[in-house]
């Protein structure tokens, strides 16, 4: 409500900023400015809320059901003797290095 009387009256401003100038751009500006900044309400409006359950909101339960699919892809791709070797083999060439 308050966003909507503050924008009333922001194009209310333009409006008699732009009839005093006496310039034939006048218009075709005030137009212009008034669908670009009514777009742009609308816009920061529908990003306001990005989780919820609007056409325009982001698939949040979607996206998490692939993440869950694919770690759970990985984790059962991955095979615990290679990853402990590696260990192994990362801590030996520590041990290896020589000292200066």
């Amino acid at each position: 409500q308050c966003t909507a009387s503050l924008t009333f009256s922001l194009i209310l401003l333009w409006a008699y900023g732009m009839a005093c100038h006496r310039s034939m751009l006048a218009t075709p500006i005030f137009v212009s400015l008034t669908v670009l900044f009514t777009g742009m309400r609308n816009i920061s409006a529908a990003m306001a809320n990005p989780f919820g359950n609007d056409k325009t909101d982001f698939p949040i339960s979607k996206w998490l059901r692939y993440t869950i699919k694919l770690a759970a892809c990985q984790l059962e791709a991955l095979d615990p003797y290679e990853v402990d070797s590696i260990g192994d083999d990362a801590h030996a060439q520590k041990k290896s290095l020589p000292l200066k």
